[in-house]
């Protein structure tokens, strides 16, 4: 669906706090792992912008247009899920992201 590239510090504390159990995003990244390759190198054709929640990693994305659909959907269907499942309500997990995953 997209990748986040940048540099190694940055992309593996980004994975790090994203996959955390107690972050709202947690289900989308099940199973990720890192990759000694850049996303240009694995596919992934444009950069489409800065990292909004990793400061100095950036966002690429293929030509699927599947998955520019699942770009602009995913994050609030896995925060919808999680806020479902843990009983919390979405400024909850927006402060949760902003406190335990973005840096």
């Amino acid at each position: 669906m997209c990748c986040v590239d940048g540099p190694e510090d940055v992309v593996t504390l980004g994975l790090e706090r994203v996959a955390a159990p107690k972050s709202p995003l947690s289900a989308m990244y099940e199973g990720v792992e890192l990759s000694p390759e850049s996303c240009k190198e694995r596919g992934y054709t444009t950069y489409a912008m800065d990292e909004p929640c990793f400061t100095g990693g950036g966002l690429w994305v293929d030509d699927d247009p599947e998955h520019a659909a699942l770009l602009k959907t995913a994050e609030k269907e896995a925060e919808t899920a999680y806020g479902a499942e843990h009983n919390v309500t979405m400024v909850e997990m927006e402060q949760t992201v902003q406190e335990e995953v973005c840096f």
